[in-house]
């Protein structure tokens, strides 16, 4: 008994040989190595499926946001790769003065307002699309800018949502004509054309200012109810339509979008 208690006191005096720390962090570095060749693929599928789904939320809100707002709209003008102060060029102006002159029409009783003029933004600010409301000015005279604020890009006032919505995404939008596809019934022949009350929307999603890493694309269309009433009940397209005006900007101080557009105040129906 004497002599097992004496080995085993010498054995707990020696404690680890150098050999058996060796081979005993050895195999740690094989254990730990196998854990993470399994962790981290499915850390990186977590990240990206994260990615992806706040990805496709910033792209149903900025949808859903500018549906609402032009659900009731009878004139619309979407610009695209603007800056805030091309809102004031002829070429933009000519077809605002159409929008104020038919807002006026039809505001002329002072004591029925019925319609207002606004506009929305997707101001690019830092590899960012910033969706937000601009004021509008809607007694500008004829070729003047109808936008009052919202100019440094720095510090929006009129954003829509926070930063920190967006999750360092970097985002491309693109507002289009849909392309509807009619098939005759007799002829069974099928042409192409654009719809004059839908709006197709394509936002993609990059996790990188380079726009090389895509996360999400997808697009929607937004039907624009007052103009489809109006056409429908026979009035004339110069009074209710939607049109597209790309100023052809090509750094980045001319990537913005602006959507103007005649609201139809639900106050003013009768």
């Amino acid at each position: 008994m004497k002599a097992i208690k004496k080995l085993f006191g010498k054995r707990t005096k020696s404690g680890f040989t150098l050999v058996e720390m060796i081979i005993s962090v050895a195999l740690l570095a094989i254990l730990l190595g196998g854990m993470t060749i399994v962790v981290a693929p499915i850390l990186e599928s977590f990240k990206d499926e994260k990615q992806s789904i706040t990805a496709s939320n910033v792209s149903n809100c900025v949808q859903e946001y500018v549906t609402r707002s032009l659900r009731n709209a009878s004139q619309i003008l979407v610009v695209s790769n603007a800056s805030y102060d091309d809102t004031g060029s002829a070429t933009v102006t000519a077809v605002t003065d159409q929008m104020l002159t038919y807002l006026n029409k039809k505001n002329s009783d002072p004591t029925n307002k019925t319609h207002d003029i606004g506009c929305i933004s997707l101001r690019y600010v830092n590899g960012q699309y910033i969706l937000c409301e601009e004021p509008v000015k809607p007694g500008a005279t004829t070729g003047s800018s109808v936008l009052t604020g919202n100019s440094n890009t720095a510090a929006l006032q009129g954003k829509v949502y926070s930063d920190s919505l967006y999750d360092d995404l970097y985002m491309n939008v693109k507002f289009e004509p849909a392309m509807l596809t009619v098939t005759d019934p007799v002829t069974g022949a099928t042409t192409v054309t654009q719809g004059k009350d839908v709006l197709k929307t394509t936002i993609q999603a990059y996790t990188d200012k380079d726009r090389k890493a895509m996360v999400f694309n997808g697009s929607g269309i937004s039907e624009l109810r007052q103009i489809k009433v109006q056409l429908r009940a026979g009035a004339k397209d110069a009074n209710y339509y939607i049109k597209f005006l790309d100023l052809g900007g090509a750094d980045d101080t001319h990537k913005d979008i602006y959507i103007f557009y005649v609201n139809r105040l639900l106050k003013g129906v009768k």
